[in-house]
């Protein structure tokens, strides 16, 4: 016999869904602000804005557990992906 959801686990889960989407749009969106913001400031584009960007980003998230420890190791981790991110892109411009 095949599974047959009701409608309240796929309520459920929709709204599970919703939320983590939302959650994601708020860290990418403090990613970039922090990132595009240290690159307008300081007028370079290089790994440090990464760092700092995901070192924000990390801590915005880990700051719901209150718990000083995972802020701290959540910002670094992030800092440290971003910083592999940035550092593995390829940009669209042709360099002349």
């Amino acid at each position: 016999m095949a599974f047959a959801p009701d409608l309240v686990t796929l309520a459920n889960w929709a709204k599970s869904i919703g939320k983590i989407g939302f959650q994601c749009g708020i860290v990418s969106g403090i990613f970039t602000l922090t990132n595009c913001g240290l690159q307008r400031y300081r007028g370079k584009s290089d790994w440090v804005n990464a760092l700092v960007g995901g070192a924000v980003a990390g801590a915005a998230v880990a700051l719901r557990t209150r718990n000083c420890s995972h802020v701290v190791t959540t910002a670094g981790l992030v800092s440290i992906f971003s910083v592999l991110a940035n550092s593995t892109r390829t940009d669209l411009k042709q360099q002349h």
